[in-house]
């Protein structure tokens, strides 16, 4: 899974990362690529996957928050549908708040409505063409967060066609073949539970694309409005100069 946050200094992350600088406006921020990945291992087919010594969970991440509190987990299954929702809320997270710094850079605070020489500086480019390029960075800068979410949306949609039922039939293998035939447990509280987490998260990522749109919607109208007035005063000035 690979995903955006933000960093209050350039960091030293893991061959193949990329970090840098957000914006000249974004106070020092660093805007840096992270990656999880999460992977099982199951040792055995024919043993007990109940038992937590015939599993192993291996996750890669870059991502920094983790309170060290994991749930008693029954099965492999267990550990892998907690570890890939509680990915997904840590790369929301991160994701939303690379969103908002842009808004914020991009989009005119509340000054707007009281400050005069603000609102002409919005209108009108200067020379070095600091709101159109603020304004191209925040579009595209947005586009590649809504390409990130559509990347993990898809990844688990193609998860749960193709690998999520083998995932999930784990918990029939017992110790002998006729002993799963008499015991088919059926999903744990918990894998039903987790299941409905990443779900929820998804969802919530979707919203956060449709936000996303909107704020595009938002700074185009602001970009085109600087065009079409700087446009309008460059033909004014033409004339009087005759």
């Amino acid at each position: 899974m690979k995903y955006y946050y933000l960093s209050l200094e350039k960091e030293s992350l893991y061959e193949g990362q990329e970090s840098g600088l957000l914006h000249e406006k974004g106070s020092g921020l660093y805007i840096c690529r992270g990656t999880s990945s999460i992977n099982v291992r199951v040792r055995s087919k024919r043993s007990r996957l109940t038992d937590s010594n015939q599993w192993t969970c291996l996750v890669l991440s870059t991502w920094k928050r983790y309170d060290g509190h994991n749930p008693d987990f029954a099965n492999h299954c267990e550990v892998f549908l907690w570890t890939v929702g509680r990915a997904l809320s840590e790369i929301r997270r991160e994701l939303r708040g690379v969103a908002q710094e842009i808004s914020l850079l991009a989009v005119p605070s509340d000054e707007f409505l009281f400050n005069e020489a603000y609102r002409e500086s919005l209108i009108c480019e200067n020379t070095s063409y600091s709101n159109s390029k603020t304004y191209f960075w925040a579009l595209q800068t947005l586009r590649t967060i809504n390409d990130c979410i559509n990347s993990l949306l898809s990844t688990w949609e193609r998860f749960e066609v193709y690998h999520l039922p083998d995932l999930l039939c784990g918990w029939n293998y017992v110790l002998s073949e006729q002993e799963s035939k008499r015991h088919d447990p059926g999903p744990t509280s918990n894998t039903v539970s987790f299941l409905k987490h990443i779900k929820d998260k998804l969802v919530k990522l979707k919203e956060l694309r449709s936000l996303n749109i909107e704020r595009q919607e938002e700074i185009e109208s602001l970009r085109d409005g600087l065009f079409n007035a700087s446009t309008v005063l460059e033909a004014r000035t033409t004339v009087l100069q005759g």
